[in-house]
């Protein structure tokens, strides 16, 4: 967390956090898969967890149930689990209001300062943004189709994008800001344009690429570390 140190570790169908070395449960049980909202332990999540990130208001945490196809956010003060999108057994990339959209295997889930939830779909080859008014739009890929082309929205193409990293663009007027995706079967870096869905791939080539993270320095540089 990045105001007060805590850690959270999702798996096992579980969400547990670590504070000053003890371990303490959040989100469901260890060992008991399955999909039901609820407080704490009476939720029940997926065997296969990805994507833990925080809220920007650090609040809450998005979950990528990759077993169901769809993101839990975690309320920390309550650990109230409640569903953001997808439907429990039903992959897919339909796009369309929250409560009928499909997703294929979430990996990440992020949430920008405007509210704006942008969701990286692995086996999808799509990143999928959910606004505040519940309408699921695709960013940029096209559902199904793995591909490296650079270009806007479904005229570009990614392959099994694995992990991704936000960075806001606060001298925007849009509000925007630039995804940073490891694109694991391409085995490159692709930045993406909230604002548009402009896909470009940066240069370098890395040799499994299974994680990514983005910030700033105080001078206002861009830092990208790569998990090769």
């Amino acid at each position: 967390h990045p105001t007060n140190g805590d850690i959270y570790v999702s798996g096992d169908s579980c969400v547990k956090r670590i504070r000053d070395g003890v371990v303490t449960n959040v989100a469901g049980v260890g060992g008991e898969e399955g999909f039901a909202v609820g407080t704490g332990s009476k939720a029940r999540l997926g065997a296969s967890l990805f994507g833990l990130s925080v809220s920007p208001h650090g609040d809450s945490l998005l979950l990528c149930d990759y077993s169901n196809h769809c993101v839990f956010r975690i309320h920390l003060e309550t650990q109230e689990v409640v569903l953001v999108c997808g439907m429990t057994g039903q992959q897919g990339g339909l796009d369309g209001p929250v409560d009928a959209a499909t997703f294929q295997v979430p990996g990440v889930a992020i949430e920008s300062e405007t509210g704006d939830i942008f969701v990286l779909c692995i086996d999808g080859c799509t990143i999928r943004r959910v606004d505040t008014l519940g309408n699921v739009t695709t960013l940029c890929g096209k559902h199904g189709v793995g591909g490296k082309a650079d270009g806007v929205g479904s005229a570009a193409t990614l392959n099994r994008p694995f992990a991704m990293a936000y960075v806001a663009d606060h001298g925007s007027e849009s509000g925007g800001g630039t995804l940073f995706v490891a694109d694991c079967s391409n085995l490159c870096v692709r930045s993406v344009s909230t604002v548009d869905g402009t896909v470009t791939t940066l240069p370098g080539s890395f040799n499994v690429l299974l994680g990514i993270s983005a910030g700033t320095t105080p001078e206002g540089r861009l830092c990208l570390y790569v998990n090769d």
